[in-house]
């Protein structure tokens, strides 16, 4: 069977899933590209807020099911007791962080026999989830009691923060991708050398027709500082509001950060106490059509990650190649794979992660100098389009399936 005939089934943790717009990117594309594609679905606690291009993809889209689950799972454990119970086992022996971690793996068990049998219903030819965690414990299940190969891509907190695991999932699989060469650097080092055939790097990328329009800022009557994320500590936000108020008295501006999270409540009682109120404006949650809104009069996107220890840290956000894209000059931090799309003084500017006053002085910079903006608007396009474009890269990725 050629490759661009397979029945391809991509595991995720939930789907839709809001913030996960790159592995929606990425099915809408290979979808387009003549993918016959269902979706496995861990979780069925589906989200308030969906994307209008992800809803058409919820009728192929299978959810875990009690019934289905114990009786899969009997079945299994009849029939292939060498991969349930040694599987079982290394997961009560290993060590895990706090929390929930183990019981969830062990869940995966459960998830994968119901998956299993739903794969062969549907015929899937070929696997692949999406983060190391329990979508790739799962296909690695798949695999042993289905014998389905599968693929899977790493991203950020699924091997900083959890390798329970990792490497025997690697070994079972054809080829893992990894969205960074930072990435690439830690799995090798974390794994072993032996592992490093099996990784290949491909970032995720953006459909360029719908981030194509440089931003328009003479439309503004502040310039406008934007940044776009959930409110967590791993992105950094308190340390942009705190360079804001560096700010404030040198250049006039307006931030807007848009997202929300568990921190709204504490970032909104700093931008009081900073005396912000008419400078930073936490706007929520809004869709990808209003984000453009908002960029096409733009000055400058800031993307402040942080390490987080409960969290880790980013991997490369797509929203950050849609500002970039769209030719809005970008500071970010010296983080992961930050660096690889926002070259320090070609394609944006970094800073050191927590720096405030290192973010103030690299914003004012851009608000202040039109010939240095313009020449990383410029440049941050040209790298967007040549290395993330979702088109090429999803053509890179269905040559693993």
């Amino acid at each position: 069977m050629t490759a661009d005939k397979k029945h391809i089934a991509y595991l995720v943790s939930l789907f839709p899933c809001w913030s996960e717009t790159f592995i929606l990117n990425e099915i809408l594309e290979l979808k387009e590209q003549g993918y016959p594609l269902s979706i496995l679905s861990i979780r069925s606690d589906l989200e308030d807020h969906i994307h209008a291009n992800a809803r058409p993809l919820m009728e192929q889209t299978s959810y875990v099911h009690g019934m289905g689950m114990f009786l899969s799972t009997l079945k299994y454990a009849l029939i292939k007791p060498h991969v349930i119970f040694p599987t079982l086992f290394k997961m009560l022996k290993a060590k895990y962080p706090p929390g929930k971690i183990r019981l969830k793996d062990i869940w995966c068990i459960f998830v994968a026999c119901y998956f299993t049998d739903v794969c062969r219903k549907k015929r899937i030819d070929h696997i692949h989830a999406h983060f190391a965690t329990y979508p790739a414990t799962v296909a690695m299940l798949i695999k042993q009691l289905g014998n389905i190969p599968y693929t899977f891509t790493t991203h950020a907190h699924d091997i900083f923060l959890y390798q329970t695991l990792l490497t025997e999932k690697i070994e079972h699989s054809r080829k893992i991708i990894t969205i960074s060469e930072y990435n690439r650097a830690f799995l090798t080092k974390h794994c072993g050398p032996h592992i490093a055939d099996k990784i290949d790097v491909i970032h995720c990328g953006i459909d360029l027709s719908n981030w194509d329009q440089p931003q328009n800022t003479r439309e503004s009557e502040h310039p406008v500082i934007l940044s776009v994320g959930r409110l967590t500590r791993m992105k950094g936000f308190e340390y942009l509001i705190r360079a804001c108020a560096e700010l404030k008295d040198q250049v006039p501006f307006r931030c807007h950060i848009i997202g929300d999270g568990h921190l709204r409540e504490e970032l909104a009682t700093l931008i009081v106490e900073l005396g912000l109120v008419d400078h930073v404006i936490l706007e929520g949650v809004k869709d990808s059509a209003d984000v453009k809104k908002m960029m096409e009069r733009t000055s400058a996107f800031v993307m402040p990650s942080i390490w987080d220890d409960e969290d880790g840290q980013d991997g490369i956000p797509l929203v950050l190649m849609e500002a970039m894209a769209m030719q809005i000059p970008s500071v970010a931090t010296k983080l992961s794979g930050l660096p690889e799309l926002v070259v320090h003084e070609q394609t944006g500017l970094i800073v050191e992660p927590g720096d405030a006053s290192g973010l103030a002085a690299s914003i004012k910079r851009i608000l202040t100098q039109e010939d240095l903006a313009t020449a990383l608007g410029k440049a941050g396009r040209e790298i967007v389009h040549k290395e993330f474009n979702i088109r090429t890269n999803a053509g890179y990725l269905k040559d693993h399936f």
